[in-house]
């Protein structure tokens, strides 16, 4: 049948890769991009620009959690980890992520840069 055909292995690489993918256009969309669907979207590009001090950080975690549990159900959030990196003037963040029903963590790592 057509649903065999879409049916994802999750242990293979493809779909974690896949899952991966998903997670980190989530981070970078933010509301309003996309069309037809402006709810969908991750407010972290709107803190990139205030001083990088903890309430920032958990701010960005905060938004990051809330998108990701919202968006996509197939990922339960382990650990995020949000740096300060200068030398591209940007955040790096790396997402660790668990994709339902396996044991095997996955790790998602982006960096956005501030740009007007």
């Amino acid at each position: 049948t057509a649903y065999e055909i879409y049916q994802c292995d999750w242990s293979s690489d493809v779909c974690s890769s896949d899952l991966k993918t998903s997670v980190i256009n989530l981070v970078q969309t933010m509301n309003y991009e996309r069309l037809f669907h402006p709810e969908i979207g991750c407010q972290v590009r709107s803190l990139l620009f205030e001083p990088f001090i903890p309430s920032t950080v958990t701010a960005i975690k905060k938004s990051i959690k809330q998108t990701i549990d919202k968006f996509e159900p197939r990922a339960n959030i382990i650990d995020i980890v949000v740096e300060d990196d200068s030398e591209v003037n940007g955040v790096r963040i790396e997402i660790t992520f668990s994709i339902n029903n396996l044991e095997q963590p996955v790790t998602a790592v982006t960096t956005l840069s501030r740009v007007r």
